[in-house]
């Protein structure tokens, strides 16, 4: 009986949802029906999915806000006209997008982060409930949704599997169409249902709002720690990248992306926690989110003032002085408790997305400006039409390759007047520039064969050791032997370009070291075997002797990539070793 009277609260629940929003359960039905012809014939509705996704989500928003604020029939009608002159624009901004392109997924997600920040912060207005509550309120609500909805087609997959293993064959549609109804139309709908009327001091806000005890547990005990944890491991991480000067690999920027996100999604959700560690990381966590957000936003900049903008480097660059600005915010205490974050974020969607500041028109504007700057200084535009030139060096090359790569991506090319109307960069590339886009390929692979012996005479000791070497990064083995009581160890010494092979005593004292850079450049210039990578034994081998030891390098295959600072090497090597 208990069971069928929650079953029946929730039809009931459902059933005013409906009565509730029936614009969004409208355009969810009208979306679920269009996938549904689309498996049937095969037709794409991209644009008009998308369209109508952000329109539930504006509905949506709109009817929220309405029942806070409006009072009549008129000033219920503002906010739902106000969300579909939203849905026209935004229709009219991606109407002329290939259907699920780059551009059109990247404005499309920006659009639903902006909504769905607005569904949390309109209710906020005029001494509504906190921005943090209502947020804790719609993650609680997504949370139960996905939940219960899994469960559901959970168990509806298993019995459709069951009926057409055991009864009778069904074949893939009805998988497909119950997948449609249920996370297309019911999800959404349970997640609407679960959301309360924002009326002031209202009682039900409060018990939606409340924190269950196990989020509380997850959010101070698990979430707080880590986040504390990881930003340790950033921060020591910048201090190296910032003593070495070694800003060209950027490591960081999904680390402190995602580091970003996190603290603002813990703050948000920990805001009514009083226990020690909330309250410890509300005071903490913003003071330390500026000084990496604003490290990445620095080593960002850079990138972008060398390869010029693209959309992926604006999103970072406004994300980083969003989350800078917010941990300034969130540090003041007559400021924090106010929602200007959500206001914030709402502000660099709307930028993000309006042309001609949008991250879509900047970066290509920044790539055609950097591309026909590289062109002019090596003479490659003549009569308004690009001229190849093979003998330009090989960094406006790659210049060219990656603007010309990044303008097709976003379908920009054709805004290029002195490219040919037919240019295709898989075909015309090569004949239109003069060069390949592709990177020529400096590896070159070495090695001894397995049919050749290596004379061990004069030598006591044999260890094997293993070296990479990547940039300014290196990873070997390490071999110990032990000599009248006495351990000593042979090891790689990553110092320089190459590095080097060394015997090392006990007290870590260097008996004997031989560098590797002449005999990589012997072996780079050494004869193969035609039609193999095999090298003579002799070719392979390097000897060093010195008062106190000496050593014989061979080398059983070495491998090299790249030039100058690049190079990067692997090698397995035997090192035959004798002490004095």
């Amino acid at each position: 009986m208990r069971l069928l009277a929650m079953l029946t609260s929730r039809l009931t629940s459902l059933n005013t949802t409906i009565m509730r929003f029936p614009i969004t359960v409208i355009l969810l039905v009208i979306l679920a029906v269009m996938q549904c012809i689309a498996i049937e014939t095969g037709h794409e509705y991209g644009n008009a999915v998308v369209t109508l996704i952000f329109a539930a989500l504006a509905f949506s928003a709109a009817q929220v806000y309405a029942e806070r604020y409006a009072h009549s029939w008129r000033t219920r009608a503002l906010p739902m006209a106000g969300a579909a002159l939203l849905t026209i624009l935004y229709f009219l901004l991606i109407r002329h997008e290939p259907a699920f392109s780059t551009i059109e997924t990247t404005r499309t997600s920006i659009a639903i982060f902006g909504l769905i920040i607005a569904f949390a912060w309109l209710p906020s207005l005029r001494g509504g409930s906190s921005f943090y509550a209502n947020f804790m309120i719609l993650f609680k609500s997504v949370f139960r949704s996905l939940f219960f909805s899994t469960i559901i087609y959970g168990g509806i997959m298993l019995i459709l599997f069951a009926v057409d293993t055991l009864l009778v064959q069904i074949g893939s549609r009805p998988y497909s169409y119950t997948g449609i109804i249920l996370w297309t139309v019911w999800a959404p709908t349970l997640f609407l249902s679960l959301i309360p009327v924002f009326r002031a001091n209202s009682i039900e806000i409060e018990h939606a709002a409340k924190v269950p005890k196990f989020f509380e547990v997850l959010i101070s005990y698990v979430l707080i720690p880590v986040a504390a944890i990881y930003n340790l491991v950033l921060l020591i991480y910048m201090v190296k990248t910032i003593m070495l000067s070694d800003w060209n690999e950027n490591l960081l920027e999904p680390l402190i992306l995602s580091y970003c996100i996190a603290v603002l999604m813990i703050y948000s959700l920990s805001n009514q926690l009083m226990n020690r560690f909330a309250v410890l990381f509300r005071h903490l966590a913003p003071k330390l989110l500026i000084p990496v957000a604003l490290f990445q936003f620095a080593s960002t900049l850079l990138i972008v003032l060398d390869q010029g903008m693209t959309h992926t480097h604006y999103l970072v660059l406004l994300f980083c002085l969003y989350a800078a600005v917010s941990g300034v915010i969130l540090s003041i205490s007559s400021l924090k408790s106010k929602g200007y974050i959500a206001i914030l974020a709402m502000v660099c969607s709307v930028i993000a997305m309006t042309p001609p500041i949008d991250a879509f028109t900047t970066s290509r504007i920044s790539q055609t400006a950097q591309l026909q700057t590289v062109l002019e200084r090596n003479q490659m535009i003549r009569n308004h039409q690009v001229q190849p030139n093979p003998s330009i060096d090989r960094k406006d090359q790659e210049t060219i390759a990656r603007s010309i790569s990044y303008l097709e991506r976003i379908d920009a090319l054709q805004r290029l007047s002195y490219l040919p109307k037919s240019f295709e960069v898989s075909t015309d590339f090569e004949t239109t520039f003069g060069f390949s886009p592709y990177a020529k390929s400096d590896y070159q692979s070495f090695d001894i064969g397995t049919d050749h012996a290596v004379r061990i005479s004069g030598y006591d000791h044999l260890a094997r050791l293993s070296i990479s070497k990547s940039g300014g990064k290196s990873d070997f083995s390490i071999s110990r032997m032990s000599e009248d009581g006495t351990v000593y160890q042979v090891s790689f010494d990553p110092e320089g370009r190459y590095g080097a092979i060394q015997i090392t005593d006990s007290r870590e004292r260097v008996l004997i070291s031989a560098p590797l850079a002449p005999m990589i450049h012997h072996i780079e210039r050494s004869k193969k075997t035609e039609g193999s990578d095999t090298v003579a034994v002799d070719q392979m081998s390097f000897e060093k002797e010195n008062d106190k030891a000496k050593l014989k390098v061979v080398f059983q295959n070495f491998t090299i990539e790249g030039a100058s600072e690049t190079t990067s090497f692997n090698a397995m090597v035997y090192v035959l070793t004798s002490l004095k």
